[in-house]
């Protein structure tokens, strides 16, 4: 066996380990502080993969009116509680710390707590930290290995850098809506939040990795993540097929990029199926169930280049026979020729799936008070055999834990007091 090198002797998996409430606690991030100043979407995912995996987080948010995502795309019973379903799910495990943070007492209280921070996550346009005086260098005076990861749209740098960005303005200018649509309908955003949640993601992975560097090295790290750049990472396929060729997929609407006619969404009797018949094994079982080897000779069809340049003349063909059986008969011919397909499905059939009882990423929170009942949320996409993400406390009420965090840094209840009473906290 290899002789492990001298560089990796600091790392200790001990030191991830944490007691609570009486017994040993060892999930990754279990004795790792995080100062979470984010809010909305990207950020928040960030801080909600660590906290799932035992991080402490602690939210700071404007007195008040807090993080405005409490108030996007809620209900009227939700508003009540001033929260939100996004809310929900996004900031589980978190604690909520209310603080003016342009106040110099707001500053002071931070400045308390990042001397046992690890971690610092904020998603303000570039340049704002500093302005408020809490930006990297202002951090790492007070916590020289502190780990700080800004989020953006476009990133610290560069002339786009204070441009206000959003999910949908991400989508556009990354080049994502460029291929998604039909030449009816012209370009089309994602009916969902491709580039947010991603880039949480991202940031997450980062913090991850700037953590096991500095448990090798001692040393903190600044982090940049851009909106713009995880856009630019989902679309591998399409922009390096533009690098390499200068070709672009234009807007194919469901048919596949690669021009395969077996690779599309085909309406059932009753619904949609969608196949994805790439290799030509999975192609010509498709053509013999649906026909198409009445109309071209087989041995031809096992031609890729072949079935793209007569795409235009077996697409029908595969149409018109895919509307002859309901979906679930479908389902069953395909899987047993061994054709990759699979239904389109509303959320509410997806979450009631058999296979989802058997992954972790679905899980049943109990909300008190108006919200009383058990409500679904959704954690991390990966299930691990020991401390794996895991759901230990619902989302905060706003300013929830402001005395106990302030407690937890040494505040005094004296001095507590006189920060709520100048609105402070």
């Amino acid at each position: 066996m290899a002789q492990v090198p001298d560089r990796f002797a600091p790392y200790d998996p001990r030191s991830f380990q944490t007691e609570r409430m009486g017994f040993t606690v060892t999930a990754a991030f279990s004795n790792i502080r995080v100062i979470d100043f984010s809010r909305v979407i990207a950020g928040p995912i960030a801080s909600q993969q660590l906290a799932l995996l035992g991080a402490d987080v602690v939210k700071i948010e404007e007195p008040g009116m807090g993080d405005q995502l409490r108030q996007l795309a809620t209900t009227a019973e939700l508003a009540t509680a001033n929260t939100s379903p996004m809310f929900l799910s996004a900031n589980v495990n978190k604690r909520s710390l209310t603080l003016d943070l342009k106040s110099e007492a707001g500053r002071n209280v931070i400045r308390r707590l990042l001397e046992t921070a690890d971690v610092v996550i904020e998603n303000f346009r570039a340049g704002a930290m500093d302005r408020l005086g809490l930006g990297y260098d202002f951090a790492r005076s007070v916590k020289p290995d502190i780990i700080y990861c800004s989020v953006s749209g476009y990133g610290q740098e560069g002339p786009e850098a204070g441009t206000r960005a959003y999910d949908p303005a991400i989508q556009a200018i990354s080049g994502m809506m460029s291929v998604t649509g039909t030449s009816e309908s012209g370009p089309m955003r994602g009916g969902y939040a491709p580039v947010d949640v991603p880039t949480g993601q991202m940031a997450a992975f980062a913090i991850a990795s700037a953590l096991f560097r500095r448990a090798q090295t001692g040393k903190g790290q600044f982090l940049d993540v851009a909106m713009l750049d995880t856009a630019l990472t989902l679309q591998v396929p399409g922009i390096m097929a533009y690098a390499l060729e200068e070709s672009t997929y234009g807007l194919n609407g469901n048919a596949s990029q690669t021009g395969e006619p077996a690779a599309n969404v085909f309406a059932t009797a009753d619904g949609h199926v969608q196949i994805a018949a790439f290799a030509g094994n999975q192609s010509l079982a498709l053509f013999d169930l649906v026909g198409v080897g009445d109309h071209f000779p087989m041995d031809k069809l096992a031609d890729a280049h072949y079935r793209i340049e007569n795409r235009a003349e077996i697409s029908p063909l595969i149409e018109a026979e895919m509307k002859k059986r309901t979906t679930a008969e479908w389902l069953q011919v395909l899987e047993q020729a061994a054709v990759p397909c699979a239904p389109i499905q509303t959320y509410e059939q997806m979450l009631e799936m058999e296979q989802l009882k058997h992954r972790s990423v679905v899980r049943e929170i109990n909300l008190p008070g108006p919200l009383s009942g058990r409500h679904k949320t959704l954690t991390s996409g990966f299930v691990a055999d020991e401390d794996g993400p895991e759901v230990t406390r619902i989302s905060p009420m706003l300013g929830e834990h402001s005395e106990e965090v302030l407690r937890e840094a040494g505040f005094s209840d004296q001095e507590i007091q006189s920060l709520q009473a100048d609105g402070v906290v």
